[in-house]
């Protein structure tokens, strides 16, 4: 759910979460191939008669399964952030120009920097979000 939260806030790119999927798995399969690290032996008997042989906690790790259905479990009015990139509009959607535009991350809408209240001083590091979108979030 933390992950589907922060994918859906845009915090974390699908390629990202590729990243950390394919590291859990592959951490997850050195551990299960060696059995001395797949928390499935027996409790052997302590070479110390009196002390009590410590048992394997359940691994820590995330069921990856629930991430390939991520976007199912995101609110529908939050799913702006997952969509399927798209086609933005050539012109701005304030003065209805064309020029340098910064596009919306969610609709097909594209503004001058200098169109927008405020104005954009600099490009927006990572996925930016028009006025509109960002109150349908909120």
């Amino acid at each position: 759910q933390k992950v589907a939260f922060m994918v859906a806030l845009g915090l974390v790119t699908t390629e990202h979460l590729e990243e950390i999927q394919t590291k859990r798995q592959e951490r997850k399969r050195r551990s299960t191939a060696n059995p001395a690290y797949s928390g499935l032996l027996e409790p052997e008997v302590s070479p110390r008669p009196g002390w009590a042989q410590r048992k394997r906690l359940p691994s820590p790790y995330l069921d990856t399964s629930l991430l390939l259905t991520a976007p199912e479990l995101i609110p529908e009015r939050a799913r702006v952030c997952v969509q399927e990139p798209l086609e933005h509009e050539d012109q701005c959607a304030v003065c209805e120009e064309d020029g340098e535009l910064q596009p919306c991350r969610s609709c097909p809408r594209a503004f001058h920097p200098s169109c927008l209240h405020p104005p954009l001083k600099t490009p927006p590091r990572g996925p930016w979000y028009c006025p509109k979108c960002q109150k349908k979030v909120l």
